[in-house]
């Protein structure tokens, strides 16, 4: 079918478990699911598990009957997911393979399947999407070896000539591909900013989970990955500087601390704290339950965001604390000035002294009623303009 020609989809199949693995990528599908099921208007999602036991008939018995030897693999994904609020839609298990694949999309009517971060390397028989995260190795390439950038230049290659369509979380990626693989970028869809509290988030107590991780009543929040282009150092080095004028202050750290391209990432930190005499105050939470750090956040005086690069904007700590309505300092590197109009302030990239002035306007601000039901309903609205989005994209394909 010619692109733009309009077919009606009756099932999409939903690779939610290719995304299980990191909490970013899980908070997006999980999303890009909920939106699809918010605007489906008859249409059927599944979501689709994919395994490294065949599922034969052996196997499932051996599933069924003797847990200890099943696939923990995709069971383990499908309850992080369904911990960060998956919708109820039925659940397809198939061995990873693409054959697989094929078959169980064939047997169960799936007329169209993805996202897929790397195209299947044989024919599935139907048309199918990606998804790609973002061109960081473009922009920073110090933060990868030569092989891996060559890598992930093959991969979007491939992706952006193979797949029926593909969808990128901001306009600003949408762009970097025009520039890095011109005439490629047709295919491509930005999907809109859809921020979306769950009812339940704002249920959560504040003060238990103060308590639990033993909090000052006043904090900043950082909820990233440690990546190193996250930017902790510059939040560290503004955080200790406005500390010295409000010593009951903390600073807290929530998120998986390893970067895998930087040996020690988290030692190299504590050191970068010690040497600013805030290590009493710095408290790093790691990686915590998603209930748990919905209930920091909203306890906190902002939601800090220093980031030098990310594929959606604002990523996901300050997705989550506008769909909160918590107040938000935002580095300005274009892919988070697309929020601008929901964001509290920015600063300017890489510097402390403007972060530190951001931070001390927050202190100083009078916090706002939240008003839940607003939130919820524009949250609701964001969210069904990016599943019209997905449908619109998919019945081109």
């Amino acid at each position: 079918m010619q692109k733009g020609a309009i077919k009606k989809i009756n099932k999409i199949g939903i690779l939610a478990g290719d995304f299980s693995d990191l909490s970013g990528a899980t908070d997006f599908i999980v999303a890009f699911v909920d939106a699809l099921v918010r605007t489906s208007e008859g249409r059927e999602v599944v979501v689709i598990m994919r395994t490294k036991r065949s599922q034969n008939a052996f196997n499932r018995l051996r599933e069924r009957y003797m847990p200890q030897g099943s696939d923990e693999g995709w069971r383990g994904g499908l309850k992080r997911l369904k911990d960060a609020g998956l919708p109820e839609v039925p659940v397809l298990v198939c061995y990873r393979k693409d054959a697989a694949l094929a078959r169980l999309c064939k047997q169960h009517s799936v007329e169209i399947v993805g996202p897929f971060t790397r195209p299947p390397k044989s024919p599935l028989g139907i048309p199918w999407f990606g998804y790609h995260y973002d061109f960081q190795h473009k922009h920073l390439p110090d933060n990868f070896t030569a092989k891996a950038r060559e890598g992930r230049d093959r991969s979007i290659l491939r992706l952006l000539s193979h797949a029926d369509t593909i969808f990128v979380n901001a306009k600003a990626v949408r762009e970097d591909a025009q520039k890095f693989f011109p005439g490629k970028e047709e295919k491509i869809t930005p999907l809109s900013f859809s921020a979306s509290a769950k009812l339940e988030w704002f249920r959560t107590d504040i003060k238990i989970a103060q308590k639990k991780y033993g909090l000052a009543p006043k904090y900043f929040l950082i909820s990233n990955q440690f990546w190193i282009h996250k930017n902790h150092e510059i939040a560290v080095e503004a955080f200790a500087n406005v500390k010295r004028d409000h010593p009951d202050l903390e600073l807290v750290l929530t998120g998986s601390t390893n970067d895998h391209r930087v040996s020690d990432r988290l030692g190299t930190l504590k050191n970068f704290i010690s040497n600013h005499g805030v290590e009493k105050s710095v408290r790093i939470l790691g990686l915590i339950p998603k209930l748990d750090q919905i209930a920091i956040m909203r306890g906190a005086i902002s939601v800090v965001q220093p980031t030098s690069f990310e594929g959606g904007p604002g990523g996901g700590s300050i997705f989550d604390a506008i769909s909160l309505g918590v107040q938000t300092i935002v580095s300005d590197i274009p892919v988070n000035r697309e929020i601008s109009s929901l964001v509290t302030q920015f600063f300017e990239l890489n510097n402390s002294e403007d972060l530190e002035r951001a931070m001390r306007i927050a202190l100083a601000s009078k916090p706002k009623p939240v008003d839940v039901d607003l939130l919820i309903s524009e949250g609701n609205a964001r969210r069904e303009v990016m599943g019209n989005e997905i449908w619109s994209a998919v019945e081109q394909c």
